[in-house]
């Protein structure tokens, strides 16, 4: 190969190497719906809390945090499958198949009570009063 061959081929490898990098990313912010992941955010505490989903509650039921905390759930259905959201964070329903722990992270970047800690997947005749809440201070 020549000088101005393997130029061309370096140059040609280092612009599909960005570009799919670039697209690694893009696709990492639509997975998030392109906002702070808790790794990229660097104020605030790290909360943690196991929680417990069965039927027909989420235990602790009542989350408090302050503003600004990442925070981290550690959620554990015990009984049948259940699943959760919260959507005044971003989390759309992870669903929660027994005795397997599901990770949930989320940054507390508002204030106020949120009310929408809720079972997503029907889980028998409780399922409506399955809720729980967020309290950031």
């Amino acid at each position: 190969m020549t000088k101005k061959s393997i130029f061309y081929f370096i140059t040609t490898l280092t612009v599909l190497v960005l570009f799919i990098l670039a697209g690694c990313a893009k696709t990492q912010e639509s997975q998030n719906g392109g906002k702070t992941t808790v790794e990229e955010f660097q104020n605030g505490n790290l909360k943690e809390f196991d929680v417990i989903a069965k039927q027909w509650e989420f235990i602790p039921n009542v989350i408090e945090v302050n503003k600004g905390d990442k925070v981290r759930l550690k959620v554990t259905s015990i009984d049948v499958t259940h699943g959760i959201g919260i959507p005044d964070f971003g989390v759309d329903s992870v669903r929660l198949p027994p005795n397997e722990t599901k990770v949930i992270e989320f940054i507390a970047d508002k204030t106020g009570t949120f009310n929408t800690m809720i079972c997503t997947v029907y889980c028998g005749a409780g399922h409506a009063d399955m809720k729980g809440s967020i309290v950031i201070n």
